[in-house]
């Protein structure tokens, strides 16, 4: 089986364009399943490296382009019409594909086999490793007749088609989940209108007691900041362990959790204090069930932010405490039905996942 190394079908080139501070930008970003996408636009003011390329569909319509810091993870993919003229770094390297079917590229690309392949190049780097495309360009591919490649494409396609469908179903799946949740605490509350209280006379919002000079780990906290692991901060707000504690801003504002560890967060959050008149379980499924409300709905804020006014103005159902144990009782028990029923769906996407990227390694493993 014929072979060629990617640097005899990718072509690198450069656009150079220097940032000027009285325009504005069009940006992309790759995701780790490499999916270049248009990310917004940003003053020239406030973009620090001037020395930037242009991607250029016009004179290079089928454009591969990687982040280096990022293309270990999946960080590669070709350029959709909508990034055409967007601005990249010297880091986000791109290359005209020529003399090989875009879409046969791409899906090798995808496939187990070059993964593989770029797992054992040697990152260059301390602090942020990098792939140099030097390095990148001399993976191997296999190298078929125009027919087979638009064959083998048109065959990995048809697979493909299942797949989402597969995965179609288990978004739709989701959603109903989602909904269900929601019903099940609208139901839990719609039985309480007795005994109403305002929010605002059982709970407050504290900022957590300041403390410096020593450094502690937060851990709950890094899932709404989208951190895989625990940063250490050395400044903010000290918060116990075992305290309720609320994200103000962000798409998921008004979100209750309770820590797990003693820590340090910073001002998006509050500590949540409740009444002993309040079950704190009670209090949380109420939060949940209305925390879409609370947020911001001001025309011009770009990120939205809880409105603590509406949340202290919010009319809640308190029964006695018994009564509050019993349905949270009942609220948990249909709660863990969900989470199992989530993770099946889970399950299910993983599934498909695997199964795609199982064709495409027998796709290419049996052209070798």
């Amino acid at each position: 089986m014929k072979k060629v190394k990617l640097k005899q079908v990718l072509k690198n080139y450069k656009k150079k364009h220097m940032i000027q501070n009285d325009k504005s930008y069009r940006q992309v970003t790759i995701s780790q399943t490499g999916d270049v996408s248009f990310r917004g636009e940003k003053h020239g003011t406030k973009i620090g490296r001037k020395r930037q390329f242009l991607i250029d569909l016009k004179n290079h319509p089928n454009t591969l382009i990687f982040i280096r810091q990022g293309v270990m993870k999946g960080g590669i993919g070709i350029c959709p019409p909508e990034v055409d003229g967007c601005v990249v770094t010297e880091n986000m390297p791109m290359f005209d594909i020529v003399g090989i079917n875009p879409d046969y590229l791409l899906n090798f690309i995808k496939s187990p086999l070059f993964k593989e392949d770029v797992s054992k190049l040697v990152p260059i780097g301390t602090a942020q490793k990098a792939l140099h495309e030097n390095k990148l360009l001399e993976i191997e591919i296999p190298y078929l007749s125009e027919e087979k490649q638009k064959g083998m494409v048109k065959k990995i396609q048809s697979i493909e088609k299942e797949v989402k469908q597969l995965e179609g179903k288990s978004s739709y799946d989701k959603n109903l989940l989602q909904k269900l949740r929601q019903s099940i605490l609208q139901e839990a509350f719609s039985k309480e209108n007795s005994n109403l209280v305002k929010l605002g006379s059982l709970i407050n919002f504290e900022p957590g007691k300041k403390i410096e000079g020593k450094k502690y780990s937060y851990l709950e906290a890094r899932y709404l900041r989208g951190k895989k692991e625990p940063k250490i901060l050395d400044k903010g707000n000290f918060v116990v362990q075992g305290e309720l504690i609320i994200l103000m801003d962000g798409e998921n504002s008004g979100e209750v959790f309770e820590l797990n560890e003693s820590g340090y967060l910073g001002s998006t959050f509050k500590i949540l204090r409740y009444s002993k008149e309040v079950n704190r379980k009670y209090l949380q499924y109420f939060l949940m069930l209305n925390k879409d409300r609370y947020k911001n709905s001001k025309k011009g804020i770009a990120i939205p932010h809880l409105d603590k006014k509406l949340v202290r103005d919010t009319l809640l159902p308190l029964p006695p405490l018994a009564e509050q144990k019993r349905i949270v009782e009942k609220v948990d028990s249909l709660m863990g039905l969900c989470d199992e029923l989530e993770l099946r769906i889970k399950e299910n996407k993983g599934s498909s996942e695997r199964l795609m990227g199982a064709v495409l390694g027998e796709v290419f493993e049996n052209e070798i």
